[in-house]
């Protein structure tokens, strides 16, 4: 994957120059022993990638990138029963991602909200929204992006991705979506 690698010495405030990763994926910066430096990876096929760290010699960073698809679910997004609250488990996708609107401002994003069958369509519909609303303004508020590159739509049930069976079943269909576009 092709992208920017950055380092930033902490100590000093000032950006080491950034290097294009190498084709294999490699990239090395000749760095200032005993200093505290911010290791920043990104480019549009990824999802950004950031690390703290004091340099004491010779060192290897190893990160794997997390591929940017045109859909996106994530494992961490999982509400409390009948709740739209964002949870603190959810903080560290849905940093990825507002990180990821940041590095791009020519793309939009769609949050689509999904419960499962149990109980009143209506009241099914209302939570997916809520959830989904509550996504977008958890981006628009602590990542700064534009109200107007994100869209949030609440589905209820009506959108499940596997007929419900077992409780295994209803769990994968209460989820959110994210789509990323132009």
């Amino acid at each position: 994957m092709k992208g920017i690698v950055s380092v930033i010495d902490l100590d000093e405030n000032v950006e080491v120059a950034p290097k294009f990763i190498r084709e294999d994926g490699s990239f090395d910066f000749s760095l200032i022993n005993k200093r505290n430096y911010l290791l920043i990876i990104q480019g549009d096929e990824f999802f950004r990638i950031e690390e703290i760290f004091f340099m004491d010699g010779d060192k290897e960073i190893n990160k794997i990138a997390e591929p940017i698809e045109s859909k996106i679910a994530f494992t961490s997004l999982e509400f409390e029963n009948g709740k739209a609250d964002i949870l603190e488990s959810m903080h560290a996708d849905l940093g990825k991602l507002g990180d990821f609107l940041l590095d791009h401002p020519q793309l939009k994003l769609k949050i689509s909200g999904h419960t499962d069958s149990a109980g009143k369509e209506e009241t099914n519909l209302r939570l997916s929204q809520a959830r989904a609303d509550a996504i977008k303004k958890y981006l628009v508020t602590n990542f700064k992006v534009a109200a107007d590159r994100v869209t949030s739509i609440g589905y209820g049930s009506a959108k499940p991705i596997v007929q419900e069976v077992t409780d295994d079943h209803k769990q994968l269909n209460r989820r959110v979506e994210f789509e990323i576009y132009k």
